[in-house]
């Protein structure tokens, strides 16, 4: 189970040092940096998800962080569904999903951030075997990963063969 994408940590990563260059470390950029670097600990090592589960909880709640929300609650709702608290990760995502909608990001073409989101939700609901709901968010991502329907090595291409192989399956446990 891989449950944070390494590049939505690594483009995360990448916007956090590009703002922090141009201002002075705060006690909030660090608790960021620690929760990204223990995030991907805990993608090969599920003993630190529990303690990235605790910094994207206090990180969420600082103020000073807004302009990172929407991947800040995806971060944490991948930690989550990792130690298996799957009705929780799932409102994380929901929050995440709805602050992109909110900034308008997806009005524009899909990104990997918005699609491991989609697909986040979706794995989240069939674990809590709700195989109707899953169906349709793994459709909705299949959708917006665009494409002409030519299977190819790029993400989206990826993506969207993951979403259709996981909407089919759901189908088959509905019957």
């Amino acid at each position: 189970l891989i449950f944070a994408s390494f590049l939505t940590l690594a483009l995360f990563q990448r916007s956090l040092i590009t703002n922090a260059l141009s201002a002075p470390p705060t006690t909030s950029k660090v608790l960021l940096a620690k929760a990204i670097s223990i995030t991907k600990k805990a993608n090969s090592n599920p003993i630190f998800a529990e303690e990235a589960c605790s910094l994207w909880s206090e990180a969420i709640q600082d103020e000073t962080l807004t302009e990172f929300a929407e991947t800040m609650h995806a971060l944490y709702a991948s930690v989550l569904a990792r130690v298996g608290r799957d009705r929780q990760a799932l409102k994380e995502y929901e929050t995440s999903l709805r602050l992109l909608e909110k900034s308008g990001a997806t009005s524009k073409a899909a990104t990997k951030v918005e699609i491991d989101i989609r697909l986040g939700m979706g794995k989240c609901l069939q674990r809590l075997l709700r195989y109707g709901e899953a169906r349709n968010t793994f459709l909705d991502a299949s959708n917006r990963c665009g494409g002409d329907g030519v299977i190819g090595n790029g993400w989206e291409s990826i993506s969207r063969s993951e979403s259709l192989r996981r909407a089919a399956l759901c189908s088959m446990r509905l019957g």
